[in-house]
């Protein structure tokens, strides 16, 4: 990225995030103070936080450096062509062999590609972890033992054995099986070092394809031995560096190519075959889908390139469905800022019958049926979600040489299209609505031009839309990826809302005497059980006087504007009738001040996340019904501030804490409160200046 001030913002909350886990944890106890050391040790809430940041300090997501470098991640169903663009595109590593074209029968892992700017023939294979594999190894396990191909884990050792002996199949496939029927799963311990320098293209074949049958083992990783079926269940990814030297001579050596890896995952078609997955067949049959699941968990999806053919249909259906099925709502949130769809065989408008007739005889079909709306609506967009929501970032069209015995005769084939497809980005041309409607006639030019050029095939527009998208969405990208998804910024918040309902800005502790005055006062307004805080607002809150209240505000506020105001009033109001039954007791009125700090707390802490801030009232036809559900919902948070002012369960130990604070231990409190809030202004900064929401 150009703009490195927000990596290194990122980086320096993450690291700062990472000295607060430490100062909980209490592996730097000179930054501990002692009241936050006594409270650590009594209270549930801090134990509890403390646990949380344990948690976060474990996460490979939190631990992950933000160097501002992003993934391009490839995803599509087999016999697509994407082995072959990607071999095009990274000649290097075709000619070791690791870009395999000419197999039909592949395995399932991902190939990393990271930049690397001399020669660096380092290959590196990682396998699964042991809950990882349980995972994985879980999601076939019912069609296993339904076919007597029993499954055992052993979590002290982390192996899993798989036993095939009693294995439900035909004689005949029986007879052909080459592996033992029993087998042993453990994971690496460690990443194995592929060592090329024998050039023995039959070991790199094994661990990509499945055509060189070695049945001996292979692999030998701290004393354990693995054949090439093992390694098809175990290997996760393989890494592999390149010199870019065709992507920097496609983008005129545009430097930010360097911090792009991609990633090749297998075809989603990629299916096991009884023959040569033996045993496993089952398990493999599920490892397609599995590695791209897990490579979302591990976040490494920041661009997702959906691969297809023009005159295919999507597949993506399928796999989208397991991912929203397996996944949280917010690991998907956001996928249409990054979301690529990539059309391969462009040639196939100009030479696939069906595609064809939607422009050389277009009376046969409606004006909006073009061969755009087919390819793109249709075949794609339509049918890569259940929903047919999806809508990508960014389309593009490339092609490849596959089909061609030479350069020169994609150019000739290429110059006989050109003006055909040049036409469609005309205003009266077939399909220029379409492309009209979707915002791509611009980037269809220019599409055209990159496409039709035999040295490029479309591979530079490609390219230079994921830089455009990166200069457009990365910062946002890249505070979503290492503050939000990691946990980073929501555990921030927790942190900072427990801390301050024991210290104030200065590092003062809230007094024990205030929180006995707080419990005390709570069950002098009757708040014993659940039901009392219903009672208690329908008492002291009408609603002809909330109505009252929002016309007034509709007057003074002609404008549309939020109804934040609403809540500071409902807050003002539930304080003053607080503090006015404190008053009548002089065991209650110390926790005046307490009740007054809590509530304004509380009314910035929710204006935004219970809505406020997000909702307008309109003056409509319908401003009767939008008034009730306002009302209706200002008596739920009255009631909701209430169980936050004074629960039910308030911790014992909590309340009976008492501790002498000195100076320093004032000061120390003070620096890390600072610290907290500093972090969690940075991230709302950084939110509110990149749309993170």
């Amino acid at each position: 990225m150009k703009d490195k001030e927000i990596i290194n913002t990122i980086e320096s909350i993450r690291l700062k995030f990472l000295e607060l886990i430490e100062i909980f944890s209490g592996t730097l106890p000179e930054q501990c103070p002692n009241s936050l050391h006594e409270l650590l040790a009594n209270s549930e809430s801090l134990q509890r936080i403390t646990e949380i940041l344990q948690v976060a300090s474990n996460s490979a997501r939190v631990r992950r450096v933000c160097n501002g470098q992003f993934t391009c991640t490839f995803v599509g169903s087999s016999s697509q062509g994407k082995t072959t663009f990607l071999a095009e595109m990274f000649p290097d590593l075709t000619s070791r062999g690791w870009l395999v074209c000419d197999a039909k029968d592949t395995t399932s892992q991902s190939l990393c590609i990271a930049h690397s700017p001399h020669q660096n023939r380092t290959v590196t294979a990682r396998s699964y972890n042991y809950p990882e594999l349980v995972n994985f190894i879980n999601l076939s396990r019912h069609d296993c033992e339904n076919n007597n191909v029993f499954v055992t884990f052993d979590q002290s050792s982390s192996r899993i054995q798989i036993d095939g002996t009693n294995m439900k199949a035909e004689k005949k496939n029986l007879n052909l099986f080459k592996f033992p029927l029993k087998l042993d799963l453990i994971p690496f311990n460690r990443p194995y070092e592929v060592n090329e320098s024998h050039g023995n293209r039959d070991f790199i074949r094994s661990l990509t394809t499945k055509d060189a049958i070695v049945t001996d083992p292979i692999v030998n990783v701290e004393s354990t031995d693995y054949n090439a079926l093992q390694l098809r269940a175990l290997i996760k990814n393989i890494q592999l560096y390149s010199d870019y030297q065709r992507l920097f001579e496609l983008t005129e050596n545009d430097s930010e190519l360097a911090n792009i890896n991609f990633i090749d995952t297998p075809g989603q078609g990629t299916a096991a075959s009884i023959n040569k997955d033996e045993i496993l067949f089952y398990c493999l049959g599920e490892k397609s889908k599995n590695i791209v699941i897990q490579l979302w968990r591990d976040d490494d999806l920041d661009f997702l390139v959906h691969f297809m053919r023009c005159k295919e249909q999507s597949q993506f259906q399928k796999l989208w469905i397991e991912i929203e099925s397996q996944l949280s709502a917010e690991e998907v949130r956001g996928l249409e800022d990054r979301l690529i769809l990539l059309m391969n065989s462009t040639r196939d408008f100009c030479e696939d019958d069906n595609i064809k007739l939607r422009y050389t005889k277009p009376d046969n079909f409606k004006s909006n049926e073009d061969h755009f709306r087919l390819v793109l609506k249709e075949n794609a967009l339509d049918k890569m979600s259940h929903k047919g929501t999806l809508s990508p970032a960014a389309i593009c069209f490339i092609d490849t040489l596959y089909s061609y015995e030479s350069k020169e005769e994609y150019a000739e084939t290429f110059q006989n299209y050109k003006p055909i497809m040049s036409k469609w980005t005309e205003r009266d041309g077939i399909g220029y609505k379409t492309l009209d409607e979707m915002g791509l006639v611009e980037n269809f030019k220019e599409n055209i031009e990159s496409l039709c050029n035999p040295e490029d095939r479309g591979h530079s527009f490609f390219l230079k839309t994921i830089l455009r998208l990166i200069d457009k969405n990365g910062p946002k990208m890249l505070i979503q990826k290492h503050l939000k998804r990691s946990g980073i910024a929501p555990v921030l918040q927790k942190l900072s809302d427990v801390i301050h309902s024991y210290y104030n800005e200065d590092g003062v502790m809230n007094s024990a005497a205030s929180k006995e005055a707080l419990k005390k006062l709570g069950i002098k307004l009757g708040l014993t059980d659940y039901f009392a805080y219903e009672k208690y607002v329908e008492k002291e809150f009408q609603i002809s006087k909330f109505h009252l209240l929002i016309d007034d505000f509709l007057q003074r506020n002609p404008e549309p504007t939020d109804i934040s105001e609403l809540f500071k009033t409902l807050c003002n109001n539930l304080n003053s009738i607080i503090k006015k039954t404190a008053a009548t007791s002089p065991e209650t009125s110390a926790a005046i001040p307490f009740v007054e700090r809590e509530i304004e707390y509380l009314y910035k802490k929710n204006k935004k996340l219970w809505g406020y801030t997000d909702t307008t009232i309109f003056n409509t036809p319908q401003i009767d019904t939008a008034k009730n559900i306002i009302v209706y919902t200002l008596i739920i948070h009255a009631k909701e501030l209430l169980t936050l002012l004074f629960p039910l369960n308030q911790d014992q130990k909590e309340s009976n804490t008492n501790l002498h604070q000195t100076n320093e231990d004032k000061q120390k409190s003070m620096q890390l409160i600072s610290t907290i809030d500093d972090l969690n202004n940075k991230i709302q900064k950084l939110y509110d200046r990149y749309g993170v929401k």
